[in-house]
């Protein structure tokens, strides 16, 4: 039996008000240090479905996948992803691309209020899809009908370059993992981390980095099952570029 394809929904940019929400977080660290890597701008996905055009900023697409997606207890087959470097569970139009309420997760008081349940941050800052380089824009790739890569190939309103992948499997449920490939200027307006809300509905979050200075060649990757003990689990590890050359892009790293 062929695979059931993905559903692409349609695309919007959309204006709300935030939501509200209350509850003890955990911070990471704010940065990580690595060796200075050169990326190339190609994109890395073998199989890329575009979601993206050309001129798109504070946009959002619907994605209904073949598989469940799952962070801490947010589960859905149907997912939002924007050009903000944003993936929320679900399929709720009040998605916020709100890049000016980019803060840390968590900020001082609470999680992200802007932001769902759900949801992560990948690269959490204004983006938008020029004409060059080329290519630029958002896609996806559906794997063996229980994975999904994403793929963002963009630049900040400065015209710096990011590149970076967030990749879900059904066999590592409440898993994700974001590999780095071009940092622009490093992350100094960037926020990356995960929050959600536990079996009690008290929203979590957990910082990997919030105006920080990472250099391309990272992988990181978050943990939201364990609820009853920590608010998410992060690792990072350093990668070499060369393990993903233009077009063979899989988990895991060489």
């Amino acid at each position: 039996m062929p695979p059931t394809p993905p559903t692409v929904l349609s695309s919007s940019s959309v204006s709300s008000p935030p939501l509200s929400s209350s509850s003890p977080s955990a911070v990471g660290p704010s940065s990580v240090s690595t060796p200075t890597q050169t990326s190339t701008y190609a994109l890395r996905l073998s199989r890329p479905t575009a979601l993206s055009s050309v001129g798109d900023s504070e946009t959002q697409y619907g994605l209904t996948l073949p598989f469940s997606m799952s962070l801490y207890t947010t589960t859905d087959t149907q997912i939002t992803i924007t050009t903000n470097g944003l993936i929320t569970i679900g399929s709720s139009t009040s998605i916020y691309e709100a890049y000016t309420d980019n803060t840390p997760l968590p900020p001082s008081s609470l999680p992200a209020s802007v932001l769902n349940p759900g949801t992560a941050a990948v690269w959490w800052q204004y983006l938008q899809v020029a004409d060059s380089p080329s290519p630029e824009g958002v896609w996806y790739q559906i794997e063996n009908n229980n994975a999904v890569y994403i793929e963002w190939l963009i630049e900040d309103a400065k015209g710096l370059v990011y590149q970076f992948i967030a990749n879900y499997s059904t066999g590592s449920p409440g898993r994700m993992g974001f590999y780095y490939f071009a940092t622009g200027d490093g992350g100094v307006d960037a926020t990356i981390g995960i929050q959600g809300e536990d079996a009690d509905s008290i929203t979590r979050a957990v910082e990997y980095m919030h105006g920080g200075n990472l250099s391309p060649g990272v992988l990181v990757e978050f943990d939201t099952n364990p609820q009853d003990t920590v608010v998410g689990i992060f690792s990072d590890t350093v990668f070499n570029l060369s393990c993903f050359p233009a077009g063979s892009f899989s988990a895991g790293i060489c």
